[in-house]
């Protein structure tokens, strides 16, 4: 068996996922495999992987929603991010935040896009991008652009700071040009959603 580690299969998983490929390809590690089966099958092997950091779980619960149209098993993730003992920092709270309000109002269709506007954001970046793709999934197609300009001014932003964080290596760009997951699932997700990239993004 090839040897893996949880966090390499996590963002190899994260990386296909962005592409397409993710459920067509076979791999020889058990984490991406039990990720595979979730995501592609419905299967709930992945949910005991369940664990911080999250955000690469709410990209999972995001496509789960959006993608796989399967609420039951994005709300079983959102579930065991509920229960975990481990604390969440201020955007995944976020995160959550935004997720849980998509996951609980389905039934309130216009009401929910305005639900989720409403939720702070401030100072939360990948928050930021994870909301504008949700708003724009729900029909506000200039969010796309927006997400877009804001995972490239979170990226730029975090770039300048990589070597002050080294302890977040999942949501933080690595050495050049290989994006991170998030960056690359958030950046493919949005123009796969405008159909087009803006020509220029303002700078705030």
């Amino acid at each position: 068996m090839v040897s893996c580690t949880y966090w390499e299969a996590i963002d190899d998983f994260i990386r296909d996922l962005a592409v397409g490929e993710a459920c067509g390809r076979h791999s020889e590690c058990p984490y991406y495999e039990a990720l595979k089966d979730t995501v592609c099958r419905g299967a709930e092997t992945a949910l005991s992987l369940v664990r911080n950091p999250y955000i690469p779980f709410f990209i999972i619960t995001y496509y789960l929603i959006f993608h796989k149209r399967n609420l039951e098993l994005a709300v079983k993730i959102l579930d065991r991010v509920k229960v975990s003992k481990t604390p969440l920092n201020g955007d995944e709270e976020c995160m959550f935040k935004v997720l849980s309000t998509l996951a609980s109002g389905g039934a309130l269709q216009g009401g929910l896009l305005g639900l989720i506007s409403s939720i702070n954001d401030e100072g939360f970046e990948a928050c930021r991008v994870l909301k504008y793709l949700v708003m724009a999934r729900l029909g506000a197609g200039e969010y796309a652009f927006k997400a877009y300009c804001a995972i490239q001014e979170w990226s730029e932003k975090y770039r300048e700071a990589v070597e002050l964080l080294r302890d977040s290596p999942f949501i933080i760009p690595e050495d050049e040009p290989k994006p991170s997951p998030f960056e690359k699932f958030a950046t493919r997700e949005a123009i796969n959603i405008a159909g087009t990239l803006p020509v220029h993004c303002p700078h705030n």
